[in-house]
């Protein structure tokens, strides 16, 4: 059974190998009770990596029960893996298959308003996230009904604990020396280090190394999906 790649060094070693090669390894220096700025730093640099780029390993799925206009997004939900990342499998117990499509929050408002009175059967068509609520909204609502579903997601995951308690840690990327050469550039940047601008260049090539890597070719969509930005998913039921 394949099996999603881990890294291979601590997030000890990691800050240990970073601040040796900046040469100020007190900037790593934490404890059972606080963290160093090293430790502070990587949080950030992971965070960046797992919101700013799309990585397969960071896709899960969640089962979930709909049963009113609202329900609760994962706490770990950064993003819908796609349009079709919310898929129903039986409503009140009978068999079902098929997909509540994603839509921008100007749509889903522009589709409530229009229909007052809701399509037949209160069958939720469209959905949209609530991000600053932790929710997703359905509609049509289908209160009355249950529904059991699927929803595929990008999670984001959690910081490290920056105490020693986080030292044994291996963090969720998991090419390590890129994360070495990540933590250098920052602690360059972090103390004004004229050598900050080239180590910034070389863990830019690679992470776009590493990138290529992580994106197998039957792993990558067919067609490239558009500007979500400019181009919006079309509401039919107008």
């Amino acid at each position: 059974m394949a099996t999603i790649p881990v890294g291979r060094l601590t997030r000890s070693q990691i800050v240990l190998l970073a601040t040796r090669k900046a040469g100020n390894t007190q900037l790593g220096a934490n404890s059972a009770t606080e963290g160093a700025d090293a430790q502070t730093i990587l949080n950030q640099l992971l965070y960046d990596l797992a919101t700013q780029y799309n990585w397969p390993f960071l896709n899960v799925s969640a089962t979930l029960t709909l049963t009113s206009a609202t329900f609760s997004l994962p706490s770990d939900f950064l993003k819908a893996a796609n349009d079709y990342s919310l898929q129903i499998f039986t409503i009140d117990q009978q068999a079902q298959q098929f997909f509540i499509l994603e839509v921008d929050r100007a749509t889903f408002d522009a589709a409530s308003f229009a229909s007052q009175a809701g399509p037949v059967a209160g069958i939720p068509r469209i959905w949209t996230a609530d991000r600053s609520a932790g929710t997703g909204s359905l509609f049509p609502d289908p209160t009355g009904h249950v529904m059991s579903a699927v929803l595929r997601y990008q999670q984001a995951p959690v910081d490290i604990d920056v105490t020693t308690a986080g030292d044994a840690t291996v963090p969720w990327f998991p090419w390590s020396m890129v994360l070495v050469q990540g933590l250098y550039a920052y602690i360059l940047e972090f103390e004004a280090d004229g050598r900050a601008d080239m180590e910034r260049a070389k863990f830019d090539k690679m992470l776009e190394g590493v990138r290529q890597a992580a994106q197998p070719l039957r792993a990558q969509e067919s067609v490239i999906p558009l500007d979500p930005m400019v181009f919006k998913t079309p509401f039919r039921g107008d």
